[in-house]
């Protein structure tokens, strides 16, 4: 098995990647993209405690990607 630490704009970046490699590649790729990016996109889920923790409700924080420019 290995290993990869990535940071989450990586990660974010990196599903962008796959994303736009669905498109270009249709259902040749699509299979092995949807695999990967179910791997990726959990682990960009933040831990949240159970609603009614600490009295207090459980909020997700929006996570911001921004687009890679691959040409240059």
């Amino acid at each position: 098995m290995v290993k990869l630490e990535i940071t989450e704009q990586q990660a974010g970046a990196l599903v962008q990647l796959i994303d736009l490699a669905i498109k270009a590649g249709g259902l040749s790729v699509a299979e092995a993209g949807v695999f990967f990016t179910k791997l990726i996109q959990p682990q960009l889920q933040p831990e949240v405690a159970p609603e009614g923790a600490e009295g207090e409700q459980a909020v997700e924080p929006d996570i911001e990607t921004s687009q890679v420019d691959l040409k240059g």
